[in-house]
Parts: C-alpha cells; structure tokens; sequence
C-alpha cells in the first residue's frame, strides 16, 4: 500500500480548449502519473482508473459467490472490479453482529470469520495470514474494519478488505484484493544502496533532472508491485522501494528490481502546496473584489517577543501605548514557503484595539503568499465540519508558492504547491478555489481508511472539484485560472452531465463525474429538505464517508447509500436514498443492467415488424431508477428503410419493441435507448464504439458454415502473423479479466485470440489473422458474411481489429481522431450477430475472409472471438437468369461474359485488369503495369524502340509523344481510383 505521504500524483490541468505549458516541467506535470517499466507482457500499461460494474458474476468466481450468499443471505448485492474478477462492493440487508458496534473486538472477530470462511471470493489465491488488521474505526455511526493484504511477508501495494458494521450489522463488505499473488523471488539481490543508486540513476535521465539536486533513500522492506490493466492482472513483482526526491523539479517513488536496480513502477509524489495569508486577500481570484480576513497562527513578532497570532488572529502586548509589528507569511499550521525567494514581511504600528492590514498591492509573489496561507486555512477549517477528528487537519501543512513554473498546481498527498503568473495563467496561489482543490487531494490521502478505501486519480479529481464548489456555493471550479471569470471545470453544465462510462477520458474530465454527482446531491438535498446549511451538512457528511471508503468512482454509490442508511440495512432503503439515486443516476452511476436478445436474420416471407426484447437488471425497486422511456431505434445500413423508433412495452423485467423490416436482402440497425426522468440515457448496446444492432431480413443459402464443434485448424482454417498462436479453439469461460464470454453463442466452443492465456487478452506488438478455407460462392451476386462476434479491442488509433475479404479489408474497428484520448475502446458485452456484404470483393467466384488483430505495445483487451460464422447467398441473387437484380450490376443471361460484352458472368461490371478483353478495352494483360504492352486503363502501349547499343536502329519521339504521355497519367489516376471505389 503507498505511504500516506506518498501517494500518486495529482494535477490540476488547464482546460483542454487552452494551449498546453510549454515549460518542461508543466510537460511533465501532465504526464501520466503512472509509469511502468516492465510488466507481465513487456509494454502492457496499468490500468487508468478501476472499472467497477454491477453485472452478473463474473466467470470463475460463480462457486464461491453461491458460496457466501448461501453462507450469508442478507448480502446478495454487488459490484465486481472488472479486471480482477473480485467483488468490489457487496451490500445488503446485513447480518447479525450483537456488540459489533461497541465492542471493537467483536467487530474485528466478526471480520476474521467471514473472511477466513469466504477466501476464495473476497482474496482468491490468498490465506488468511496474507492479511494484518490496520484499522478498526468508528466514528459515532459506523465501526470500520480495514486489512491490508500481504504474500510471503511483504506488503501487496494496494491489496487489502474492509467491513462496515451500522447497529450491530454487517452490511457492507469491500476488497481490493489483489487474486492468485505469484512472485518470482530474485535469485542474487544487489545492496539496497546499489539498488537505489541505479533507480536514481535511471530517473534522473529519464526526466532530464540536475543529478546534483537529487537525494534518494530506500524505503524498509520489500514489496510486491501488482501490475493491474484494465483487461486483467498483468503480474506481480517483487521490488525495493526507492524515494526520489528531485528538489524543486518533484519527488518520486519507484518500485525497483532488486537484482537490476531497473525500475519496474513509478509514481510521481512531486511536493504540492498552496497557501494564502493576509489580512487583505483575493475573494476568489485577483480578477474579483477582495476582502479583509482574519490571519490566525500567522508567524509575528509583537515588539520584542516573537511569536504568532492567535486562533482569531489576534495579538497580545503589554501596556497601552502602540507597538511595533513584523509579520512573515507564514505559520505554525500553514507553513508557507516562498519558492520564489525569501518569505514576505510586513512592518507596521499596531495601536490598541487598532487593526493592521497587511495588503500586498500589485505584487503577486506576495500575494500568492498570503493568499494561499489565507484559503488553505479557509479550507481546512472547513473540513473540520465533516472530518472532525482526522489527525490531518491538526498537522502542519507545507503549502508551497512561486514556483518557477506556469498553469498548473498540485497535491503530493500531504503538500500543497502553486506556479508563478505567466503570460497566459495566474498565480495559481492566488486562487483560492485552487488552494480548496489541491487541499482535497491531501485530505483525500490522509482520510482513506487503510484496507478500505484507494486513492484513485480520477475519483479524487472529482472529490477535490467538489470540495472547492461546496466551499465557494459554486459549480464553477478555478474561476480566475486564465484571468477570467470563466470556470476552469463545471460541475453543473446547461447543456450536458458528465455520465459513466460515456465520459470517462483524462482523470481531471472523467473526475467531473462524481463532482457533478455530488453537486447534484447537494441540490437534491437543499430542494427535499428546504433548508440550505441543513442540506449542505448532510451531503458534505455522505462526500466525506465516499471520500474515506470508496476505491473508486463506481464504488461511491454505494459508500454514500451505506453513509445515509439508519439501521444496517440497504435493502429496505435509506433516509435520502431516491434524492442519492436520482443525482448519481444521472451520471450513470446506477445499479442497472440490461440484456439485448433478437435474431440476427429473419426470412423474406416474414413481413411483419418482429420483436426484440431489452431485460433489466438491477433496478432498484423503491425508487424505480425512475424509467420514463424505453425506446427502440433504427436505421437502414444499406437502404430499405426509414429511420424510426417505437416504445418499448414492459412485461416484469423485460422490454418488448416491434422492429419494421427493411426491404429483402437489407440490413437494419437497432438499438435501446432507456430514458430516465432526470433526463439521463442509457443505450443498449453498452458499446461506445458500435452502438447498434444488427437484423438482416432474407432468405440464406449457406455456402459455408461452422460452429466451431471440432476444430477449424483441421477443416482448412489457417492462422498466421507475427503471433499466430494467439488464435485458439476451445472454451470460453477463463478470461474475464479482458472481457471475453462466459460461454459460446451456441455448442460449447469458440475459436478465438487469447483463450488459453491466462488473463484472456491478446499480445503485444504484435499481428495475428485467421482465415477461412477458398469457399466457391458459385452464380450467386449477393453473398455475405454471418457470424457471431464478441471483440474486445483498444481504440482503432492504437491496435486494429479488421476484417479482409479476398485480401482487402471490408470491416474495421473504430478509430478516434482529433485531440482526444482515444479511449474509444470497442467492447462487446454480448454475442453480437454481424452481416457483412461481400460480393463487391468477389471476381473469380470464390472468396477467402480474414479476421486480422494489429496490436500496440499499450493495452490488450480480449479480441476477437467468433461463433456460427457463416457466407451465406441470397437465393434472389443468381446470376445469368437474364434479370438484373439489386444485387447485380448486370445480368444478360446466357449472354454474360460472350461477345463484345462488359457484363462478366458474375454480373458485374468489367473491370481493366481481370484478364478478359471486354468490348471497351484494347487489351487486358489482368495486371495494372505500364511497362508493358497493355497500360494499367487497358489501352495499347506502342513501346518506343530500344537504345541503340550498335545492334538496333535508335527511334525518336516528339511533341505529340509528350502530349500523349500526359493524358496517359490522367487517365491512370482515373482508373485506378475507380478500381479501389
């Protein structure tokens, strides 16, 4: 587990609308704050933020889970870390624990019992010795239990479980176990020292960093390093702990192999601070009117006796007479330091029962110093409303300003730190919604309950967002950042929420979600309640529950619902519990899911709209999720209908449309949209890259088929690439971890890329394809691709999953261009039916379909998994029965491909360069070369005659030769572009 003074990097960015820094430094600021060296597959990167869904049982864990609810009936709720495989949250009516609340140790025993009996859910791979107790918490409503979790002695970073008891129930159960620890133990380990000298060494070039301003110290112990994807466990490392400390230029944890002093992992913890004192001091930002306040424990010497103000701001002296002040920017509690030179002061005449106002004009260094000390006492005397007792908040805070550096400021857990003005930012000092963001990440770091909640990047954004807006009663966070009154992030937007997952993207932007959840709750609260300090009471308590527990954004729902229940139990609601849902839902964040069933053809003598159905799962049944809407929607791919949409009828959990039928030989896209009363959307399929459906109406002659029963690589499939061992025949069901299927379409078997790799997921770096045998598609003239498709893939900007028909590609996966993050992952959560034409590829009455994976050295997902793939013929589509059908470009019957004739006996169109010498062409040698007889647009080429080497007579060329070789490159130009199209 990090060190709560060393916990990951966070950064408060410029909007994306604005140029970037261009300093090196705020280069490095915006990096990823984590970076990773070598994982269980080289160049495979950790996981961004946790994805955390509630969803049926992931495979592998259904016996245990059956296990625990049979064991503990009252808690059947829960949401499953995606990658790991293990249940993030699990909630409920609870279980009986008399004295539980009073008596910590029965808490705790209660604890041990249930995780010793549930290991293999809650820890899988784990014994309950891996595990230490570190927390046993209450305050004044709930006793918390925390454990972190260890392998062979050392700590697992990261890994740990909780219990939370209310009126002596158990009735939440958290864990971020880490699953099936292995460790390869180095065999020959270098001296700490030379380990830490090397890992120092290394970042020190990385980063470009002055060696002679870095120290280092290696952290007591081992470690073990879990390097978690977002499609699954990638692996474990056993490492040496080095904290880099690179002075003004930041500071850096770094996990290091002991027997290379290579680092494996590192983390940013570069010094933050932020502070503001004054007695005159900026409101919200210098653009804004100021205000006078009070300077509490702020460093003075009255007279001849040095010391500080007190709680009040006050000072002391005796006699009556005036004395004389110095003042310096700075304190026992906020501890300023003015990177940009020496600490402000003031001198000044302090008369009895006077005032003296320390005002620092026009001069931003000084102002970031009293300003800063200022707002992070503000902020921290703010906390104190919630967090009462957090020893954090008695600490002293070091809140650094003027730092050499511009448009950023940031968090190291403890620390607070601000950039200088630049032409383009404020001193970020001198705003004080920055001071209240930056605080409430260290708040963030140091109120995490050990073994319960984690410090996710993203989750804490939003958290530190919210802080700041609850503070100034404004959605508008950072207003000031670029000198004007605009927000640098809102929580609240006219025109749009932030909704998971369709907006999760950089950690600042996907943070917006809870901070616009939040924000909403506070309103939901002030409209139920009526009163405001009442309102805001209440949600800041249900924020700072979320802000101790949750482990991730997905994981604040229920945290917030367990914070507002009043009797142990969730299952028979809580106090504010439709005002939380009706807020969170409208980011997304729900415990909902549905289930899409239809078929993927329908016959041509069907003409009636035919039902598709949308299951529901998950509604919570007091509040409703509030569905106002379910609609079905459509299009045409190719024609053959309107686009259009019908109400969906409700049946118990299922939803019911009618979908209208495109014409004959046509495809039509569908999908679900669920429309919610707060105005929020949740579309079916849950694929942000393709979000629809397919059905295609006609009849099929299958030409080739199979369902993957027996294995394709002895029926004439082949496989190739740089990594043709990644495409595997077999059964689904062990690779969760990358998103794959639980079980096949239909049979038991799949072919697919990964299925017996242990997480599931495809190589790095590498290209794989398969292929099915020639297949002889006849007279047919509309023949097509029909399979069942699971795939997993990284956004087409990174890897690439295609399909190729008879060697050019027909299908690719979607790839997101512009200035995004192109985390437009396509990720299927069900068997999708997928039709794909494939005549215009087709010339010589045959065709070859590839599936074909490009991958990058970044994430893997599941890839491509298929089932029932078949090419099929529509029987209307046969050619040389003299009617020209939609599907053909031709058709002169008996007369195809005889005379001078343009219509080949497949009915289409002659093409130059097929080999066949057509009625509107000289020749056709069937290749698109220009050195030779026949040009690449089937016209004669009179070559000139060869170079006189004293054997043949010398030719020459004139004036109409260029005239003429101009046109020809015209014309090639045209003819080829047609040929691609």
């Amino acid at each position: 587990m990090l060190s709560p003074r060393l916990a990951v990097v966070v950064l408060l960015a410029a909007s994306t609308a604005t140029a970037a820094p261009t300093s090196d430094r705020a280069r490095r600021s915006h990096a990823a704050p984590v970076e990773v060296f070598a994982a269980a597959r080289a160049g495979q990167p950790v996981r961004a933020s946790v994805d955390v869904a509630y969803q049926a049982v992931p495979v592998g864990r259904s016996r245990a889970w059956a296990a625990f609810t049979a064991s503990a009936p009252g808690l059947r709720e829960a949401t499953w870390d995606r990658a790991t495989g293990v249940p993030s949250r699990i909630w409920g009516r609870g279980l009986d624990v008399p004295g539980s609340v009073a008596d910590p140790a029965v808490a705790a025993a209660a604890a041990w019992r249930v995780l010793a009996a549930n290991l293999a859910l809650l820890a899988p791979g784990s014994t309950v010795s891996d595990f230490q107790l570190v927390a046993n918490d209450f305050d004044g409503d709930q006793r918390t239990i925390g454990l972190v979790q260890r392998h062979g002695g050392l700590a697992v970073v990261g890994g740990q479980v909780s219990f939370r008891f209310k009126r002596d129930r158990l009735f939440v159960i958290g864990s971020e176990a880490l699953p099936d620890v292995t460790v390869a133990w180095p065999r020959q380990a270098k001296l700490a020292t030379e380990v830490a000298a090397l890992a120092t060494a290394a970042t020190v070039a990385d980063l470009g960093l002055d060696h002679a301003a870095v120290t280092s110290r290696v952290a007591p112990g081992l470690e073990i390093v879990p390097l978690v994807g977002d499609g699954g466990v990638l692996g474990y490392r056993v490492a040496t702990v080095v904290d880099v400390d690179g002075g003004a230029a930041g500071g850096w944890r770094v996990w290091a192999d002991p027997a290379t002093g290579a680092p494996l992992v590192r983390r940013s913890t570069t010094p933050s601070a932020v502070g503001q004192i004054q007695i005159d001091a900026v409101e919200r930002y210098p653009g804004r009117a100021r205000r006078t306040y009070p300077a509490p424990l702020l460093t003075a010497t009255v007279g001849a006796a040095a010391g500080e103000t007190d709680a009040a701001g006050g000072v002391s002296w005796p006699g009556a007479a005036p004395v004389m002040v110095r003042l310096t920017a700075t304190g026992s509690q906020i501890n300023i330091e003015n990177r940009g030179g020496a600490l402000a002061t003031l001198d000044g005449t302090l008369a009895a029962d006077g005032t003296l106002v320390w005002r620092p004009g026009d001069d931003r260094a000084v102002d970031a110093q009293v300003s800063a000390f200022v707002h992070a006492g503000i902020v921290r005397a703010y906390a104190r409303r919630f967090a009462a007792g957090l020893p954090f908040l008695d600490e002293p805070l070091p809140v650094r300003v003027n730092i050499a550096d511009q448009c950023n400021a940031f968090s190291d857990g403890t620390s607070i730190n601000f950039f200088a003005a630049s032409d383009r930012c404020e001193n970020t000092g001198t705003i004080a919604d920055v001071v209240y963001h930056e605080y409430g990440h260290s708040l963030h770091n140091h109120a995490i309950i050990p073994g319960v909640g984690y410090f996710d990047g993203a989750f804490s954004e939003g958290l530190s967002d919210y802080l700041a807006a609850t503070i100034t009663d404004d959605s508008g966070m950072g207003r000031g950042f670029f000198r004007s009154d605009s927000p640098l992030r809102e929580l609240d937007p006219t025109d749009r929420e932030h909704v998971w997952p369709r907006d999760i993207d950089e950690i600042h932007y996907t943070g917006i979600i809870f901070g616009g959840a939040m924000w909403d709750l506070r309103k939901g609260l002030i409209a139920e309640l009526g009163d405001h300090d009442a309102a805001v009471q209440i949600a800041d308590r249900l924020f700072y529950a979320a802000v101790r527990r949750a482990s991730s954004i997905p994981a604040t729902l229920i945290e917030i619902l367990a914070a507002d229940d009043d009797d142990g139990d969730l299952t028979n609601g809580t106090p504010h519990e439709c005002t939380i849902r009706a807020a969170f839902g409208r980011h997304g964040l729900r415990t909902l899911a549905g289930d899409v069933s239809a078929p993927g053809l329908v016959p041509a003598a069907v003409e009636a709209p035919q039902p598709v159905w949308l299951t529901v799962t998950g509604a919570d049944t007091r509040c409703g999720d509030d569905i106002v809407a379910v609609k079905a929607e459509w299009r045409g791919r190719d024609g053959g209908i309107s686009a259009g949409n019908a109400e969906a009828s409700l049946d118990g959990d299922r939803y019911t449309a009618m979908l209208p039928l495109p014409t004959v030989g046509n495809v039509v896209l569908y999908r679900f949209r669920v429309k919610f009363a707060d105005g929020s959307e949740q579309v079916y399929p849950e694929n942000r890259a393709d979000q629809w459906y397919q059905l295609y109406h006609g009849d099929a002659v299958p030409l080739y088929c199979t369902d993957f029963e027996r294995n394709p690589l002895t029926e004439g499939w082949r496989v190739g690439g740089t990594d043709a061992s990644a495409w595997q025949w077999g059964i689904p069901g062990g690779s969760h971890d990358a998103g794959d299927p639980g079980r096949a379409y239909s049979g038991t078997r799949i072919f697919g890329t990964g299925l017996a790799f242990a997480d599931g997921s495809y190589p790095a770096d590498a290209t794989m394809w398969a292929e099915t045998p020639r297949i002889d598609v006849g007279t047919y003239s509309d023949v097509r691709l029909q399979f069942r498709r699971w795939l997993q893939v990284e956004d087409g900007f990174y890897d690439q999953a295609t399909i190729e028909v008879n060697g050019e590609q027909a299908w690719a996966n979607l790839s997101s261009q512009g200035d995004t993050s192109h985390t437009t992952h396509h990720q299927d959560r069900a068997w999708v039916f997928q039709d794909l034409p494939l005549s215009s590829r087709i010339f010589d009455g045959s065709v070859v379909v590839r599936w074909l994976l490009n991958t990058d050295g970044g994430l893997q997902l599941g890839g491509w998994q298929l089932d029932d793939v078949c090419v099929v013929a529509n029987p209307a589509s046969v050619c040389g029965d003299g009617v020209k059908s939609p599907f053909e470009q031709c058709d002169r019957g008996a007369a195809n491909g005889t005379g001078p004739d343009a219509c080949r006996p497949s009915c289409r169109l002659a093409q130059c360069g097929d080999g066949i010498v057509d009625s509107l062409e000289e020749c056709d040698d069937g290749n698109e070369d220009d050195s030779d007889s026949c040009s690449s647009v089937c016209t004669v080429i009179d070559l000139p005659p060869p170079v006189d080497d004293g054997t043949c007579a010398a030719g020459g060329g004139g004036g109409p030769g260029a005239a003429a070789g101009l046109g020809l490159g015209l014309a090639l130009v045209v003819a080829r572009r047609r040929r691609r199209r």
